[in-house]
């Protein structure tokens, strides 16, 4: 477990006035917090600077450890492609751009573009990386979540998985992954009832150090320990 420590985060969209300008806030190792706000206040925006995928305009902050981070309308985008596709992009940073690699060597080999060998390059690296025990842990993962034995995660596509299907699958995935810190957009998202439950029982046992962004108020109250409120470009 480790913390989540933001000092006077400052970011502006491009062309645009600040989204926020002054946000600190601190998330002890092993805490679920949650961050609220009105629609627009850059909830998931800032879960996009903590993960890398942003540049703040001001501000530091810092996260020890593994992070994972889900956004809001994972494996939403495309129901053509893998499941491998989906859930390379939940992994760690290093084996998230190897296994787009992967991707990219494979459709190459394909084309004809190349002839196998930058594919042969790719996998080793994949590989060398832990691409195989991750691999494990998304089959472990399917059959806990969704029932589902899958020999083969490039070639099962995301259309043969409901959206909640999808959404739990990457859910149990990362709950269960033992990272430090899980980095959660919308969680609850394309979830039923039972299956929100479940969520619920899955984030009061995960040891994860926990920031989420949910409208869901029930969920919130069970399971946040801490609350974050966006407002008037600050936070409290």
């Amino acid at each position: 477990m480790s913390s989540i420590v933001v000092s006077e985060l400052e970011y502006a969209p491009p062309g645009a006035d600040s989204l926020f300008f002054d946000v600190s806030f601190t998330v002890a190792p092993g805490e679920h917090a949650a961050i609220v706000g009105a629609n627009g206040v850059g909830k998931s925006t800032i879960l996009r600077i903590l993960s890398g995928e942003l540049e703040t305009d001001e501000g530091e902050f810092a996260l020890g450890g593994t992070v994972l981070r889900m956004t809001q309308d994972v494996g939403m985008s495309n129901p053509s492609d893998s499941l491998r596709d989906m859930l390379v992009e939940v992994a760690p940073t290093a084996l998230r751009e190897a296994g787009r690699a992967l991707h990219a060597a494979e459709a190459a080999m394909y084309s004809g573009e190349d002839d196998g060998t930058g594919f042969a390059e790719a996998l080793t690296h994949w590989g060398d990386l832990g691409g195989y025990e991750l691999e494990a842990q998304w089959a472990a993962a399917a059959k806990r979540s969704v029932k589902t034995d899958v020999e083969d995660f490039a070639t099962r596509l995301v259309g043969e998985l409901s959206g909640g299907e999808r959404k739990r699958l990457v859910l149990d995935l990362l709950l269960n992954s033992g990272a430090d810190i899980l980095l959660l957009d919308e969680p609850d998202n394309y979830l039923d009832i039972p299956t929100r439950l479940w969520l619920e029982d899955q984030l009061k046992a995960c040891r994860s150090t926990i920031l989420m962004v949910s409208h869901d108020r029930t969920l919130l109250e069970r399971v946040a320990t801490k609350v974050i409120v966006i407002e008037g470009s600050g936070a409290w």
